[in-house]
């Protein structure tokens, strides 16, 4: 009898924690587990559907003048945001046409979003400058999809911004070498190309409408419903702080010797970041374009090398001297965080883009730079 009425009130006690934790404690629950009670966008790689749409030259783009859409599984860990594209496809509030932009920030996810609007480091910049600011990052995207885009909306504005700030990371050599490699189906992203031993393969246009066809089918909400109930992790918090505790304990007492996740690897670096690697030739042909149209049409263009966790200031030295033979400027965000000590802190828990700290580093560490550059070459921005 006491046993059972002890396994009575166990199991009243984890059906409370449950209870309280889907009613308080969501959002840290999802630090664990970033999918608790967090229904997925969709099968774009997580992006809410119709956010994006296909483009003839750069395989797909921001759909323009698109209406606003929540954003709720990017990242997983944080409340879900309004995300939509302007009359310039950007992710950014309508340009106001009273004067013109002093700068353009190009880039991928970073500069995209995995934030709202209001926290993201374009918008603290453009708040606590008045310096007007388009924010036209675009994820999923290296800098041969970013110059394409940036010159459609130069043409667009009728003249360049003062400034380009590109945002760089170190998947964009590799999206660079595939580019175009990304389309949509029916308001989703989807990729057309895939690499096999270092070759560019493309993917039979049936076999993607087939793989897309079956994925469909499976997402009605008879069937989304059914996957969430008998997944104790989507909707159990103390399953997942019980997985997570016996995870701790492995890694304590039987895994001293793995390793730590990277997210890095060394495209960008000296040995890899030449136009010997054919991965790299086509990233270095961009950045060389883009230095070109600069100084044809007059306006500065700045490189920014975003780091990861596992990143150090030799990551991206490959990348920072191509650009110095080049006569082109680049500027290093990993040297400013490791003197500062705050990398560990920049970064969602469970994503490996910056989170609201770090878009507010980011933005200091950018406006100090600029600050620093407008004094020296007296460019009136400040």
């Amino acid at each position: 009898m006491k046993l059972k009425t002890l396994g009575v009130q166990i199991l009243l006690g984890i059906a409370l924690f449950d209870i309280s934790g889907a009613i308080f404690g969501r959002q840290k629950v999802r630090l664990l587990y970033g999918r608790y009670l967090n229904p997925r966008d969709g099968i774009g790689r997580g992006y809410p559907r119709y956010h994006h749409k296909a483009n003839v030259e750069r395989g797909f783009d921001i759909r323009p003048s698109s209406s606003k859409i929540l954003a709720k599984s990017k990242p997983t860990e944080y409340k879900a945001y309004y995300v939509w594209g302007n009359s310039l496809g950007c992710f950014d509030f309508e340009d106001s046409k009273e004067s013109q932009y002093d700068i353009y920030l190009a880039g991928d996810s970073f500069t995209w979003g995995y934030a709202p609007l209001d926290k993201k480091f374009g918008t603290i910049i453009e708040k606590s400058t008045q310096l007007r600011v388009a924010k036209c990052g675009v994820t999923h995207t290296g800098q041969g999809h970013q110059f394409s885009k940036f010159k459609d909306i130069k043409n667009k504005l009728g003249y360049s911004p003062k400034i380009v700030i590109v945002s760089v990371y170190h998947n964009d050599v590799i999206n660079d070498f595939m580019y175009p490699k990304t389309t949509v189906m029916e308001g989703y992203q989807v990729d057309f190309k895939k690499i096999v031993n270092k070759k560019i393969i493309i993917i039979p246009s049936k076999e993607i409408e087939a793989r897309f066809k079956t994925w469909m089918t499976s997402q009605t909400h008879e069937k989304i419903l059914y996957r969430r109930i008998t997944s104790l992790k989507y909707w159990s918090a103390s399953f997942i702080v019980l997985d997570h505790s016996i995870q701790k304990i492995k890694a304590i007492f039987f895994d001293k010797n793995s390793k730590q996740p990277s997210y890095g690897h060394s495209d960008f670096d000296l040995d890899s970041y030449k136009t010997s690697n054919p991965i790299a030739r086509s990233n270095m042909m961009f950045i060389k374009q883009w230095i070109e149209h600069s100084r044809k049409n007059n306006y500065k263009l700045i490189f920014s090398t975003i780091p990861d966790r596992a990143s150090t200031s030799k990551t991206y030295e490959g990348f920072h001297l191509y650009v110095e033979s080049l006569n082109g400027l680049s500027w290093d965000f990993a040297e400013y965080i490791e003197m500062n000590h705050a990398k560990k802190n920049i970064f969602w828990k469970n994503d490996p883009h910056f989170n609201i700290e770090g878009n507010r580093l980011y933005a200091e560490y950018l406006k100090k730079k600029l600050s620093k550059y407008d004094k020296k070459n007296e460019s009136g921005l400040y």
